[in-house]
């Protein structure tokens, strides 16, 4: 009798252990995988490794790539992503490689794409690329490498304009608004 309800403890946990294994895995997959082409602004910190080196950022998310779209701000109509989610540039980069990393990519996340750039037809004459090295590139407008600002939180905020006299948002023809 107490084999019979050994096996039987072995047979539920053993039930109950796959159940959580699975369970764990459907939060690995990407069930809206072709319903979208761009992605939140949530900030995800990862770890990057170039040259030997371990450097900290902050990244933007994304599944597909990035939409790029116009919202309208405080500063008039600007470049977004496609939740709205105002783009930067930090005028020290100019069209050169990112310089914004480490803890001033926790407050500046680059703009990171996996899959492209998908632009609205209102902004397709905009240069749009990325750069970088490996899965994640970031997004590029008019040759300048692209940021959100952490602090904005809802679509169409600006809060992080002309901060340090450095960020400036895009206007709808990929130029720095200096106001």
């Amino acid at each position: 009798m107490s084999m019979s309800l050994n096996k039987r403890a072995v047979i539920v946990l053993s039930s109950l252990a796959l159940l959580a294994g699975m369970n764990g895995l459907a939060g690995c997959s990407k069930s809206d995988e072709d319903s979208t082409t761009s992605s939140t602004a949530a900030e995800t910190p990862s770890t990057t490794a170039k040259s030997g080196e371990t450097t900290s950022t902050t990244e933007a998310a994304v599944d597909v790539g990035v939409n790029v779209k116009i919202v309208s701000s405080g500063m008039g109509d600007v470049l977004s992503d496609g939740q709205g989610h105002v783009f930067y540039i930090y005028t020290p980069d100019g069209t050169g490689a990112a310089t914004c990393i480490d803890a001033c990519a926790a407050a500046w996340p680059p703009v990171l794409t996996e899959g492209g750039v998908v632009a609205d037809a209102a902004v397709s004459k905009l240069k749009l690329g990325s750069t970088g090295q490996g899965a994640s590139e970031q997004l590029t407008i008019e040759g300048q490498p692209v940021y959100f600002f952490a602090s904005d939180t809802e679509p169409g905020s600006a809060s992080g304009q002309a901060a340090g006299g450095k960020w400036f948002v895009l206007n709808t023809d990929g130029v720095a608004v200096q106001s």
